[in-house]
This record gives C-alpha cells, sequence and structure tokens, in this order.
C-alpha cells in the first residue's frame, strides 16, 4: 500500500468512527441533553411602510407620525424549553386622509398577538410542551364580508376585543409533531350571531431525521 493510500485509509477510519461516536445510541441523547442545557436565543423584527405622498405634498411631518403600518415582533426562548412571542400590528389613515373632515375616523386600528410554551417533560426527544394563544384587537371596524375580523376603516370605532383565547398541548416522537388547542375564538359561523364560540385546532408536522448511526 502506497504512503497515500495509507492516508486516504486512516482519513476513511476516522472519519468512520467519529460518525459512530458521534450518533452512537450510546451517547447520543446525552450529548444532546448537554448541548441544549446552555442555549439562549432572542429575536426582533420590524417592518414599517412609509406615506409616499409626502414626497409630493410635503406636510412636515416627521418620525412616527410618517409611518402607515408597523409590524413589529419579538421572541425568546430557552431552545426547545420554552419560548414566548409578542407580536404588534399598527395600521393607520394614509396621511392625506389622516384629517379629512368627512372621514368618520382618525383611530390607528391595532392588533397584538401573544403566544408562549413551556416544557414539561424529562426526555428532551420525546417532548411534551404546554401553551397558550392570545390574539387582541383595538380600535377598528368589522370586515363588511367577514364581520368577525377587525381592520382599519374610515368607521372605525373605539375597540378592545379579546379575538382568540387558546390553550395548547405539544408533542413530538422522532420526527413527528403534533399540536392540539381548545379555547374561544370571536366569530361568525354560517346561520349563527356573532359571538365567542369553541374552537378546536389539530396539527402535525415532520421534521427530518438525524443522520444516526448504530454501533452494536
Amino acid at each position: 500500500m502506497s504512503s497515500d493510500e495509507e492516508e486516504a485509509y486512516k482519513s476513511y477510519v476516522e472519519e468512520e468512527n467519529y460518525r459512530q461516536n458521534k450518533f452512537s445510541l450510546n451517547d447520543f441523547n446525552a450529548k444532546l441533553q448537554n448541548l441544549r442545557s446552555h442555549k439562549k436565543y432572542f429575536q426582533i423584527g420590524m417592518d414599517m411602510q412609509i406615506d409616499g405622498s409626502d414626497a409630493t405634498n410635503p406636510s412636515g411631518m416627521k418620525g412616527f407620525d410618517k409611518i402607515n403600518d408597523l409590524t413589529f415582533k419579538v421572541e425568546a426562548g430557552y431552545l426547545e424549553k420554552m419560548f414566548v412571542r409578542y407580536a404588534f400590528i399598527m395600521e393607520r389613515p394614509d396621511r392625506i386622509y389622516r384629517n379629512d373632515s368627512t372621514r368618520n375616523s382618525t383611530f390607528d386600528f391595532r392588533k397584538h398577538e401573544f403566544e408562549g410554551k413551556y416544557m414539561f417533560s424529562r426526555d428532551p426527544d420525546k417532548p411534551w410542551w404546554v401553551g397558550g394563544k392570545i390574539q387582541y384587537v383595538q380600535n377598528g371596524a368589522p370586515k363588511s364580508s367577514d364581520p368577525e375580523i377587525y381592520e382599519s376603516s374610515w368607521y372605525a370605532k373605539k375597540v378592545n376585543k379579546l379575538t382568540l383565547g387558546m390553550v395548547t398541548l405539544t408533542h413530538r416522537f422522532e420526527n413527528v409533531e403534533w399540536e392540539i388547542g381548545t379555547g374561544m375564538k370571536w366569530d361568525k359561523p354560517s346561520n349563527k350571531k356573532l359571538g365567542y364560540y369553541p374552537v378546536v385546532s389539530l396539527k402535525f408536522g415532520v421534521t427530518p431525521f438525524p443522520e444516526k448511526e448504530c454501533s452494536i
């Protein structure tokens, strides 16, 4: 065997040993738990739409007053142990309509979304989470085609409405994850009055298997 062939063979053996040790069923769970035990994350996102009419008809508005629509999201978590999420959405009239004397309302529509989960199982490879979701709207008008949905409108009124409250239970086994949720939702089912109704949701997801080598 030449020196080049010998080096290539050693490299192959080392790589195979590394893969088998890394994904050995004997120590894989322990390594995974160790990796998860010290991980935290924090994310912030923002999307803004600025009124372009100010370029042709200067109004002297500055800063926040020039913004039409704003979406702000923040999420924080301790890897898979727990996470919380908050989203804020604001829609306001275009500047040229904002102070129109014929406009019935100058309220800025706002929507708040809260979500959280907490892992209560001991095995991180077969996790269970308990969580909740809340949606809350302010200062809007019912959509003509879907009156249970509030939106920015010339006819917006001072509103403080809880539109969704739900508790969830989530589980993952191998590469299949499911979530069941139950709660109350502001809705208008067919042939029924507008009001709060029970709601149940069921979600399924599939994640890819990690590449594992079993040593016997």
